[in-house]
């Protein structure tokens, strides 16, 4: 009895039963099971990236933005769009309230989006482009 280990078309190890002559050779009392890893191949396959950011100087700013758009919109797109505009300067964005209902028109939501920056300096002119790119893609409306 024995199986292969695989992830996606490269094999990376198997697991299986010790035959049990060979247990019983070696005085095992009981199934003895065994299992082979590549570990060069899983460390290469699932090596985490390194990202190195010097630490700031200065204090972080963040910023929240609410607006409404299409209720079809997704989240992912979204976060995505905001992240492209904000650039390297962009340090974290999440969705963090999305609302359908009264005062929000027929077929659109409100969602607000909270982002932190790499410094107060570059704060306001990515928070510009984030918007200039929300109406652009999505045709959203800023809520002041």
């Amino acid at each position: 009895m024995a199986a292969s280990i695989a992830i996606g078309n490269t094999a990376v190890g198997f697991v299986g039963r010790l035959h049990p002559l060979i247990e019983e050779n070696f005085g095992f009392n009981g199934d003895v099971y065994l299992a082979l890893l590549d570990v060069d191949q899983l460390w290469s396959d699932f090596r985490p990236k390194k990202v190195y950011r010097p630490i700031a100087r200065t204090m972080t700013a963040g910023r929240d933005l609410s607006f409404t758009l299409d209720r079809g919109s997704t989240a992912a797109g979204i976060i995505a769009a905001v992240r492209a505009a904000g650039g390297e300067d962009l340090l974290a964005a999440d969705i963090f309230d999305v609302y359908q209902g009264e005062n929000v028109a027929a077929g659109k939501k409100s969602v607000a989006v909270g982002m932190t920056f790499a410094t107060a300096d570059v704060a306001d002119s990515a928070t510009g482009r984030i918007i200039r790119r929300l109406e652009e893609e999505f045709g959203a409306i800023i809520r002041r």
